[in-house]
């Protein structure tokens, strides 16, 4: 456990310093060693998920950096070498001085670190590039160099020397450190995904026995897709809808209404691959294996028949899809056709009716007399008089003077009649004004004649 290793070293270095100091006293050895307790605050990052994430990827990066920083090292003795055979005897300038220049190895190799950094470059550029006040073209030798310092002139050199230097070192190597990093923390992200699906597929294989105890491989379609609803994506459906899962199988084959474990691993296995690829998990048709590998895991089960997809006796759930759609378009459709005949039947019943009353209408005509009259049994005239309006019972109208003369050749009739006629004991007599609905002569209903005989 690489924990364990990081507490191992932690307690080594603390015991160490703890020897150190008891034996040697006070010193930078002792100092250094004493560094060692820090590496217990790293002991924090195994309850952080992110400070682990960058353990993790530093861990997995040392190799990658090692290399890069060895060839980083030898293009800055390269360089170093390159420097002082050009810029050994160059008299000092500016920025150019007794700390910073290329008289001797060490030195062009510190300066070149810090050329590394980015810092003041182009003025150390300028200064071995001018001529300095002074300056002698001359070859100095080893003792002049010691006795009067450098007094060569600046050289052009100095120009691509530090811009290539700049390109090579600062925007290629830095870059590849960079680079090496994101690697690594891809490599690790990747090793988490890889473990959280074995831990599902686990999961998966348990389900499955308590389904299936005896592991014949096959189980009917419906409890496959509660089974895969319970597992965390990739893997599985957790958290989808059932239309979904539908979806996503659509490609399985069916044997009569199950499904067998060998063509139910591949499509996991393909929305695992895509997962991890950060694409779309549906389109799991475009994802090829390998063809020695699928060629192995088909024939870990020879009892089971493998058919082409495209072949006709072959059955998949899209066609149990397809199907199940078609029948409820069907349905639907018959649905809609019933409904549509009823507000047809509907509709001819009220335009067959609508015309009958219309029809009706057109048979009956109004007859306009001169009023209505009602008679007491004891045959005196009423209070009231009853006027005619036109819509076939009259309206109680004033007793006036005018109205009461007119009608006492009506009184004097009905009184004539009813000497001859018996009424029997009706209370009171009603004249219709209208005419027979057809040209036939309206059933005579009242015992007395219509038009009443002149006097």
């Amino acid at each position: 456990n690489k924990w364990n290793v990081l507490d191992f070293v932690v307690v080594v270095g603390c015991n160490l310093s703890v020897m150190a100091k008891s034996t040697l006293g006070k010193g930078s050895i002792v100092r250094a060693l004493r560094a060692f307790r820090v590496g217990r605050v790293l002991r924090l990052a195994r309850y952080a998920a992110f400070l682990n994430a960058m353990i993790d990827t530093l861990y997995t990066a040392l190799a990658g950096l090692a290399n890069v920083s060895m060839l980083i090292a030898l293009v800055i003795f390269m360089y170093s070498c390159l420097g002082v055979g050009l810029f050994g005897t160059t008299a000092h300038g500016t920025y150019l001085a007794d700390e910073y220049n290329f008289q001797s190895f060490g030195n062009s190799m510190l300066l070149l670190l810090r050329v590394s950094t980015g810092e003041g470059w182009q003025n150390l550029m300028y200064d071995l590039a001018e001529e300095q006040p002074g300056c002698t073209q001359l070859i100095q030798s080893p003792e002049e160099l010691q006795a009067q310092g450098p007094l060569g002139c600046g050289t052009p050199f100095a120009y691509p020397y530090f811009v290539s230097y700049q390109l090579i070192v600062k925007m290629v190597m830095i870059n590849l450190i960079v680079g090496v990093l994101m690697d690594s923390f891809s490599k690790v992200q990747q090793a988490k995904l890889t473990k959280s699906y074995r831990h599902q597929m686990h999961t998966f294989v348990k389900l499955w026995k308590e389904e299936d105890p005896a592991f014949s491989g096959y189980l009917p379609f419906d409890r496959i897709v509660l089974l895969v609803l319970k597992i965390d994506a990739p893997l599985g459906f957790k958290g989808s809808k059932s239309k979904h899962v539908f979806h996503a199988m659509r490609f399985l084959r069916l044997y009569g209404k199950n499904v067998h474990i060998r063509d139910l691993m591949i499509l996991l296995a393909q929305r695992a691959y895509l997962w991890l690829r950060e694409e779309a998990e549906m389109d799991t048709e475009i994802v090829r294996f390998d063809h020695t590998t699928l060629v192995d895991w088909i024939l870990a089960f020879p009892e089971v028949e493998f058919s082409d997809v495209y072949q006709e006796k072959c059955v998949l759930i899209a066609h149990v899809i397809i199907a199940s759609h078609v029948k409820r378009f069907i349905t639907r459709k018959r649905e809609q056709w019933v409904r549509d005949d009823d507000a047809d039947d509907k509709k001819r019943e009220g335009d067959r009716k609508l015309a009958i009353q219309k029809k009706q209408r057109r048979s009956i005509t109004p007859i306009h007399t001169g009023g209505l009259v009602l008679l007491s049994k004891s045959g005196s005239l009423s209070t009231g008089v009853l006027g005619d309006t036109g819509a076939g019972v009259g309206d109680m109208e004033a007793d006036a003077a005018a109205q009461r003369a007119g009608l006492t050749a009506w009184v004097t009739a009905w009184e004539s009649y009813r000497s001859e006629a018996t009424l029997g004991e009706q209370s009171n007599v009603l004249v219709t004004q209208l005419a027979p609905p057809t040209a036939e002569v309206l059933i005579q209903l009242s015992p007395l004649p219509w038009p009443p005989p002149k006097s």
